[in-house]
């Protein structure tokens, strides 16, 4: 990860010979400290309740090469739940030298808990950071031993030498009046089929990660959880043209439109956009450091509402759950987990699916391009939509209860190119995507609507230019953001709305000498989250310039009537 998606983007021996020699500045403490390097992540910790946690350890302080770290899990004696909270907390931190940012992943009986990657160390900075995540959501898995594993795939020579290590443990919150246990899924069953889990590499559209399974036949509620990460080819997915135009324009093709595709038994059953991750090397290091990109170092996972299908699943037959990604092209990294709710009170539940109109999505392309004597230059637009409805019926122990899935996506990147021979390489990427999902459960409770709206622009300035001399430039512009708004009602009455909205615009100049090496360079970025679930309001800020934080401070304050 982290390499140049052209030959013309930041060579990385370059840069990673300015970081040898010393472009980077030391860190000074483990937390982030203003005037440091220190890693310093948009999105803050997961909340926690009152009280002290019992503490199981899965992983400690493990060396990562190209092996990983695995661990058996038994459920903590001392809080035997039930829990009113479970949270994975991770810390990882790289030793200085020089690496690449690598993929880091945990698994506990095959489930993915964790999903990220590092960031990148200097020869004076050793990075680290910490991550929590809520867990909760898999009580059923945590009630019983399990296998698990930590990987990071930090492959070292004498070139790459920094050592990646790792530390994960989970933290359970007994539940007790003030904090309740909350209603979790009674099954909680991975895509893949390893016993401590494992990612899958998705190199095509048509390529799958299955699984055939015979289901307990009174399923009330589905869902599937997913994680799409772009690597390898797709890692800059979002820079690159159609392969007519590759050639001539210097770039990567397959295009730019990628979606995430849940099928049941062959049959689509529902879509998750793809968030265009930019990893700690990507496209200029020095952007995300010491301030990482969006979600970054863990990443969040999309869910696919699968409620419809519930009468279906309890037929007593096997069927077959696979996540596809539609466009990619060498490769996706994925991973998924199916989280089923059960009816205590039946032992079947029949039902069936009455109404689904998904369709594959088939993005469509026009240009303006033209080219002549070695100069190309216009504008690339791909554009892609899709609107469907998902019904189903289930006749629980309750009475009949219809569940109906409306979404729509909406997709459109634009990019404006002007290339001059070997001496001009400018793209102006605007890429926006845009997906709305609403659930209806009409039944024994009454109606209950929830509404979701996901917004992931990501607009990107590249200028790449060779002087006479032969020295050269490179200056990049970021604007990556997303918003996240989920708003509910029942019988018609609003329930509190949760919104998150997060932004990092980073910039940065590379000057070159004429036989290639970095002479300077100089940078900035600016970053601000914000999140509400209608009682809580958390405000966090960053800022750096020339890769040295001045500015991390997160408030958190009571938002009532917001």
């Amino acid at each position: 990860m982290g390499e140049p998606v052209m030959s013309r983007r930041v060579v990385r021996s370059l840069v990673l010979a300015a970081v040898m020699a010393g472009a980077f500045t030391s860190l000074s403490a483990q937390a982030a400290e203003i005037g440091s390097q220190d890693t310093a992540p948009l999105e803050p910790d997961a909340p926690l309740p009152q009280g002290k946690p019992c503490v199981v350890p899965l992983v400690q302080n493990a060396s990562f090469g190209a092996t990983q770290a695995t661990f058996s899990y038994t459920p903590p004696a001392a809080c035997p739940g039930p829990w009113a909270k479970v949270v994975l907390s991770t810390d990882i931190s790289v030793t200085a030298g020089t690496q690449y940012d690598r993929t880091a992943t945990l698994f506990l009986g095959g489930v993915p808990l964790f999903f990220g990657t590092t960031s990148e160390p200097g020869r004076a900075v050793a990075p680290s950071w910490h991550r929590e995540r809520d867990v909760t959501e898999d009580t059923a898995l945590l009630k019983s031993q399990q296998l698990g594993q930590m990987f990071i795939a930090n492959y070292q020579n004498a070139t790459d030498n920094s050592t990646i290590y790792g530390t994960a443990s989970l933290l359970f919150y007994p539940a007790d009046r003030q904090h309740p246990a909350p209603p979790e899924p009674d099954l909680v069953i991975p895509l893949d089929t390893d016993a401590r889990g494992t990612t899958t590499a998705l190199a095509t559209g048509t390529a799958t990660l299955s699984r055939a399974l015979t289901l307990p036949r009174n399923i009330v509620s589905a869902r599937l959880e997913t994680f799409l990460q772009n690597q390898s080819s797709d890692e800059f997915y979002y820079t690159c043209t159609t392969d007519a135009l590759a050639s001539e324009l210097q770039d990567c093709g397959g295009g730019t439109f990628r979606e995430g595709q849940v099928s049941i038994d062959g049959t689509l059953a529902g879509l998750a956009p793809v968030y265009p991750l930019i990893f700690t090397g990507g496209i200029d290091p020095y952007l995300w450091s010491p301030t990482p990109g969006i979600h970054t170092l863990q990443f969040r996972p999309q869910q696919v509402e699968l409620t419809p299908f519930a009468g279906q699943l309890n037929d007593g037959k096997a069927h077959t759950f696979a996540l596809a990604v539609n466009g990619a092209n060498n490769y996706f990294s994925v991973a998924g987990t199916l989280y089923l709710t059960l009816d205590h009170e039946r032992s079947t539940v029949p039902g069936g699916i009455e109404v689904n109109t998904l369709q594959q999505t088939a993005p469509q392309s026009t240009n303006t391009i033209t080219s002549a004597n070695g100069t190309a230059g216009g504008t690339v637009s791909i554009t892609a939509h899709n609107a469907y409805r998902i019904a189903g019926m289930a006749w629980t122990s309750r009475g009949p209860v219809e569940t109906i899935v409306d979404a729509r996506g909406q997709y459109h990147n634009d990019q404006t190119f002007t290339v001059t021979g070997s001496s001009v390489y400018d793209q102006k990427i605007n890429q926006t995507t845009d997906f709305d999902t609403t659930v209806t459960s009409l039944g024994f409770e009454g109606v209950h609507v929830t509404h979701e709206h996901q917004h992931f622009p990501l607009d990107l300035v590249y200028d790449y230019t060779v002087a006479a001399d032969g020295t050269s430039s490179q200056a990049t512009t970021v604007d990556q953001r997303l918003r996240d708004d989920v708003s509910r009602t029942w019988n018609g009455l609003a329930l509190p709305t949760t919104s998150v909205e997060e932004r990092i615009q980073p910039h940065d100049t590379l000057n070159f000498s004429a036989s290639g090496s970095v002479t300077s360079h100089a940078g900035s970025s600016t970053g601000l989250y914000r999140a509400f679930d209608g009682l809580q309001c958390v405000t966090r800020k960053t800022a750096a310039k020339n890769n040295l934080l001045t500015e991390w401070k997160t408030d958190t304050r009571p938002c009532w009537g917001l």
